[in-house]
């Protein structure tokens, strides 16, 4: 069972949280959740800059959602690689403070249409991580060895790099986790820790730190790949009985979030809206 499932949400420092279009996907985004998902059980937490906090509480549509999950604030960010990181920061404080249950990140541009159990098979208790991999861009966004998912920040011999042709980018925006003991208990931080020491700016913004530290601190056979076939990318379904798919990825320019709320706002009108 999946002990927690959280998000992020913010607006940039300085910026009208009214504007944000973030904001509105959340509220979609929560609704399929509890619709689809089976997580009665499930905790589910959102993290949100102070001032998005202040404004949602204006919002009479809110009130519901925010009594039905547990709400951490925090500062608002300067950046986009800022908020980003905030994923790991809270992954890492969940290391620290309680260890052991599964836990879940999703972005908020990735949509729940079934049980979360179909995707992630709880009885591997051998594995560590789930990722998943996405071979449904290779048209878009290239193979993990392009500079969307892991690039240049790994060397890799002609083999390895053979080997990594196949094999699609891991997504920064959908993963889980669990069994964090002491050897693994850092994973996190060393993502915020590269970040901190030797930031580059990306296209994808923390991915390619994210796709080097599953790499380099995850042995391949703790790692369990979400079945890519129940994942979606931008498919629109009126239906729900058709639909194949346990997550469909709505994604888009990083940071577009008019682009990201258009899809939703689609999705969330065939399936709440008669």
């Amino acid at each position: 069972m999946i002990g927690t499932i959280y998000t992020v949400l913010f607006t940039l420092d300085g910026k009208d949280p009214s504007k944000n279009k973030y904001v509105d996907m959340f509220f979609i985004w929560f609704l399929f959740l509890k619709k689809f998902g089976d997580v009665s059980n499930t905790n589910i937490c959102l993290y949100i800059d102070t001032t998005t906090m202040e404004y949602l509480k204006t919002i009479d549509r809110f009130n519901n959602i925010l009594s039905n999950c547990q709400v951490f604030p925090f500062p608002s960010p300067s950046s986009l690689m800022e908020g980003m990181k905030r994923r790991y920061i809270v992954a890492q404080n969940f290391q620290n403070t309680n260890p052991g249950q599964l836990y879940m990140y999703m972005d908020l541009d990735v949509l729940v249409y079934k049980p979360l159990s179909i995707l992630l098979n709880t009885s591997n208790t051998d594995k560590l991580f789930y990722i998943h991999t996405e071979e449904n861009l290779f048209g878009l966004a290239g193979n993990i060895l392009s500079d969307n998912y892991v690039g240049t920040r790994i060397s890799f011999t002609d083999k390895e790099k053979e080997s990594f042709q196949h094999m699609g980018g891991i997504s920064s925006g959908l993963f889980a986790w669990h069994h964090m003991n002491s050897e693994f208990s850092e994973f996190f931080k060393n993502i915020l820790d590269t970040i901190q020491n030797d930031y580059q700016k990306y296209y994808t913004v923390d991915q390619p730190y994210f796709n080097e530290a599953v790499l380099r601190y995850i042995p391949n056979e703790l790692v369990c790949v979400m079945d890519s076939h129940l994942i979606g990318f931008n498919q629109i379904y009126k239906d729900i009985e058709t639909i194949p798919y346990v997550l469909i990825n709505y994604a888009g320019e990083p940071g577009d979030d008019s682009l990201h709320f258009s899809k939703l706002l689609e999705a969330y009108s065939l399936v709440f809206q008669d």
